[in-house]
């Protein structure tokens, strides 16, 4: 089987970091402690407690984090019903660790969804404290060297031929240019945007525009899509396809503004500004989840969308200035977000009765 067609689920246990009633090895004194690591996923951890992880002056200890260096970690991973035996300030419940080994954009591509306030003070998703991510409705916990949204977000990979050597930029749409929240990508093309319509992206690709672009998208649903632009030559001639997973074709339909592409409700809408040269289009699906569902995408089925550059200056490739010149593409700034100092008391002093050993953990 491939590897995306798993979803894990870890639930029911106890993870203890520091434990008073075991030996401990002197050569790991130093070694920093997470209790659970998120890697690709999808991943759901539910009901399950941690207790003894407060930092020391040796090492830091965080119950919950990330695989460090991880490629990217599915928008969907998600956290149910987490219980803690300390304040968080001074221990930490979450702590996102860097990597120092490639690029800081790559950092981007980790969400995890906080459901009925596992870890935080409200339903929300965790994210990386980077600006492309971030509105002045989250907030920034610095000692979880991270920050938490109200939103939900997906992910969304661009295709095209020598993608690995062809550099890509993605912008948000609210703001002012140049001071627009952008990343910039190296290598692979793929990055995590805020699902539902209230923020649009802009996709520019470095040097040529390829004669086909592909956008695959994940965590998408019929009411959580997004707005993707796409920088093309100017007077050329395009043609836009959408697929499903299954990779029927659906019917397209060309409109004639940005705003229409917003309020079609039907897959496969699309807006071609020759004058501009850029496409806009919506990744969107027919449904939503159902309650519970624990898949990629509703029904396990993810959309495409491709667009095929036919005739044109394929150089013209930088629509940027031009895009962000026509005040109807643009946003208001969502502006910056605040910070959370607060301390988040602990839950349970020991572990319920359904929940491994319950409070006569075997330690």
């Amino acid at each position: 089987l491939r590897e995306e067609a798993h979803w894990q689920q870890f639930e029911d246990s106890v993870i203890i970091g520091l434990s008073d009633n075991v030996g401990e090895n002197l050569a790991f004194r130093n070694s920093d402690i997470t209790g659970y690591r998120f890697a690709k996923g999808p991943i759901d951890l539910r009901n399950t407690w941690f207790g003894g992880f407060n930092s020391t002056s040796e090492r830091t200890a965080t119950a919950i984090g990330n695989d460090v260096c991880m490629n990217h970690c599915h928008p969907r991973n998600s956290l149910f019903d987490i219980m803690f035996d300390f304040d968080d300030g001074p221990g930490k419940r979450f702590l996102f660790w860097n990597c120092t080994t490639r690029s800081a954009d790559k950092d981007s591509i980790f969400a995890l969804r906080d459901m009925r306030q596992a870890v935080s003070a409200g339903d929300v998703t965790i994210v990386t404290n980077k600006p492309f991510l971030l509105t002045d409705n989250c907030k920034v916990r610095s000692s979880w060297n991270a920050a938490y949204c109200p939103y939900t977000y997906g992910e969304v990979f661009v295709s095209y031929t020598d993608r690995l050597t062809i550099d890509m930029s993605v912008y948000r749409t609210d703001g002012v240019y140049p001071n627009l929240p952008s990343i910039k990508m190296d290598e692979e093309k793929h990055f995590l945007s805020i699902l539902g319509g209230s923020h649009s992206y802009l996709v520019r690709i470095h040097g040529s525009v390829p004669s086909v672009t592909n956008f695959d998208a994940e965590a998408i649903s019929k009411s959580q899509f997004v707005l993707v632009a796409f920088c093309v030559p100017r007077n050329a001639e395009i043609i836009f396809e959408y697929r499903m997973e299954n990779l029927l074709k659906r019917e397209v339909r060309a409109v004639t503004s940005r705003q229409a592409v917003v309020d079609d409700q039907k897959l496969g809408t699309y807006f071609y500004d020759s004058t501009n040269g850029v496409v806009f289009f919506k990744l969107t699906h027919d449904v939503d989840y159902k309650s519970g569902e624990q898949n990629h995408c509703p029904n396990n089925v993810c959309p495409r969308a491709r667009v095929r550059v036919m005739s044109g200056d394929l150089t013209d490739s930088n629509c940027v200035n031009r895009f962000t010149a026509v005040e109807e593409y643009m946003q208001t700034s969502s502006g910056t977000p605040g910070s959370d100092i607060s301390v988040l008391p602990a839950t349970y002093t020991n572990p319920p009765e359904n929940v491994g050993h319950g409070p006569n953990y075997p330690f």
